[in-house]
C-alpha cells in the first residue's frame, strides 16, 4: 500500500441528483450541446422548447447516474 499517492479513506455518500455538479465541466456541456442539437440536426428535426427541457433534465441525470457509477463525485 503506498499512502502517499492514493487515498484509502473511505467516501462519503453520494450527492444527490439536485445537488450533483459534474467534474469535467467542458464534457459535460459539449455532451449536452451534442445530445440537444448536433444530433438532432442529424436526423433531420429539431426540438421545441419543451422537448428541449424535457431532454436537458433526462440528459443531466443520465451523466449524474454515470458518474455515481464511476464513483467520480
Amino acid at each position: 500500500m503506498n499512502f502517499e499517492f492514493e487515498d484509502y479513506r473511505k467516501k462519503g455518500p453520494p450527492p444527490s441528483f439536485t445537488e450533483w455538479t459534474p467534474i469535467k465541466p467542458v464534457r459535460y456541456c459539449m455532451g449536452q450541446t451534442f445530445c440537444l442539437f448536433i444530433l438532432p440536426f442529424l436526423f433531420g428535426f429539431s426540438l421545441t422548447p419543451v422537448g428541449l427541457l424535457i431532454n436537458v433534465v433526462l440528459i443531466d441525470y443520465i451523466f449524474y447516474r454515470s458518474a455515481i457509477h464511476k464513483e467520480e463525485y
